[in-house]
């Protein structure tokens, strides 16, 4: 692949001329995970744009936290469009469809993020209500077209996230050992500094008391082995479970019991990762589901195989799946 160096409002930047991706992309509406992580042992990879070009909306197999360090554009999802500008960041979830218009010396960085690395990042960042704002309820602003609220780094923030994006991006390089884990690690440095810079002003969709929901995920996050009955839900949220319903459904995409379930498979498969020798039993339990049978069901219809399954290929050493 072809590569240019330019110099873009004092920071370095390296990108790809020419994008094959891209093209597929075209095909496909979407940019697949293994055309980015062709290690299968990288979460997280950097890819640089210098003069983004304007492209159609499109959709990732992965998560993308997009910083914007210099030049002017239109960022457009859905049918909402909002203006781009140096230090503005997005995070952009495979859900999501998403484009650039209008673009002019447009110098952009993605931060390329598995989704099987995020459950991780809230596990650790989760109780800063910025990281929900960012990595949840941002898509739901985008839907109710009152992106007000939107990340936006000061000069010396920006420089510091770069720094942090240029060692990830070394250690994946290098391929040293242990280099991905630093790589993640950085990743989440950046990931807690939006985080703490997001919380400073954030505001709940549609009228919701300041911070309600972000405070709410953050809430579930640390009570995912309890039961969470709606109305546990509602009443940590202060408000009428008809009112909780529908706020909480806009925010998040989903209904309540719905997230609540996804979030537990999400920390399940972490586990399972991370200690795949755990019985399966001890799994279920400590991430809330309370019968190990429904578990493993419930986890082999979502993710495509059994909890037991995802645990052997953890212990052969596999990292993908």
């Amino acid at each position: 692949m072809e590569t240019r160096e330019a110099e873009a409002g004092g920071l370095r930047l390296e990108f790809y001329a020419k994008d094959p991706h891209y093209s597929a992309m075209a095909r496909t509406g979407a940019l697949r995970r293994r055309d980015y992580f062709r290690d299968a042992r990288a979460r997280v990879v950097v890819h640089r744009e210098v003069r983004q070009v304007p492209i159609s909306q499109h959709r990732h197999e992965f998560y993308e936290i997009v910083l914007i360090v210099s030049g002017v554009g239109v960022h457009a999802t859905g049918g909402f469009r909002h203006r781009l500008e140096a230090g503005d960041v997005l995070v952009i979830d495979p859900r999501r469809a998403h484009g650039y218009e209008e673009t002019r010396g447009l110098n952009l960085v993605n931060v390329l993020v598995r989704d099987d690395l995020v459950p991780q990042l809230e596990r650790d960042l989760g109780r800063l209500p910025g990281f929900h704002a960012l990595f949840t309820l941002a898509a739901a602003r985008w839907r109710e077209g009152a992106y007000t609220s939107r990340l936006h780094l000061s000069r010396e923030d920006l420089e510091r996230a770069m720094e942090w994006v240029d060692r990830m991006e070394e250690e994946v390089q290098r391929g040293a050992e242990g280099g991905h884990l630093l790589a993640e690690a950085y990743l989440a440095l950046l990931a807690g500094l939006l985080a703490r810079r997001q919380g400073r002003g954030w505001r709940a969709p549609q009228g919701a008391p300041p911070s309600a929901l972000a405070r709410l995920f953050t809430w579930i996050e640390m009570h995912l082995a309890e039961d969470l009955p709606v109305p546990r839900l509602a009443a940590q949220a202060g408000m009428s479970l008809r009112t909780f319903h529908r706020k909480f459904s806009a925010a998040a995409g989903k209904s309540p019991t719905a997230y609540v379930l996804e979030r537990r498979l999400d920390r399940a498969a972490e586990w399972l990762r991370q200690e795949p020798e755990l019985a399966v039993s001890e799994v279920a339990l400590r991430c809330g589901f309370g019968d190990p049978n429904y578990f493993s069901r419930v986890f082999r219809e979502r993710r495509g195989c059994s909890p037991s399954e995802q645990a052997l290929k953890h212990r052969a050493g596999g990292k993908e799946g």
